[in-house]
């Protein structure tokens, strides 16, 4: 068992005072990979809240199928060329970074999709990702789910990553906006709620 603690974070309006999701799919209609419906439509099933808690992965479902027969690295590359439009959490920006200068495991804990969130923590150093997947063929993404990161799935694959890392619920403290992911306090220490 490590003695270092533990920081997770959630990404979307933890991390960064925005969602991942929007930005991409912003970014996507502005190099006319995207419709003004297709944004529309994504824009108008992340406004119904209650869905977060009886549908999950309807917000997945919706950014997935929009994102059909895009390339992975071309989603990489409109994040890298556009991320000082990213607007991050200032405070939890500076936690990340004492975190690793400490050493410390430092993990990304996210209902976004894994690619997005991968170019994102990785600019800001964290390699360690849990995250919504979808299968991915020929470079290009699919409508296909492959791993839910979002309710109860994002407890049992916390869980799953907790024991096989031998971490102690008493070293680590997580992050988030969401009252949803309180789900997870019985895996942590403490959950923090970032505004």
């Amino acid at each position: 068992m490590s003695s270092a603690w533990v920081y997770v974070f959630d990404l979307d309006f933890t991390l960064i005072q925005m969602s991942s999701a929007f930005f991409v799919v912003d970014r996507l209609f502005e190099k006319g990979l995207l419709t003004k419906e297709d944004v529309e439509l994504f824009k108008r099933v992340s406004k119904i809240d209650w869905w977060d808690f009886f549908f999950p992965m309807a917000h997945t479902s919706t950014l997935y199928g929009l994102l059909n027969n895009i390339y992975v690295k071309d989603v990489e590359k409109i994040i890298a060329s556009n991320f000082s439009k990213i607007q991050f959490n200032p405070k939890m920006l500076a936690l990340v970074l004492k975190a690793n200068s400490e050493l410390n495991d430092v993990l990304l804990l996210s209902s976004t999709d894994y690619y997005i969130a991968k170019i994102i923590a990785h600019h800001i150093g964290i390699s360690k990702i849990i995250a919504n997947k979808c299968e991915v063929v020929n470079g290009k993404y699919t409508s296909n789910i492959t791993q839910s990161c979002s309710g109860l799935d994002k407890f049992f694959l916390f869980r799953k990553y907790i024991l096989a890392n031998s971490f102690s619920k008493n070293k680590i403290l997580y992050y988030t906006d969401s009252y949803l992911d309180f789900i997870l306090k019985p895996l942590v220490q403490k959950i923090f709620l970032v505004h």
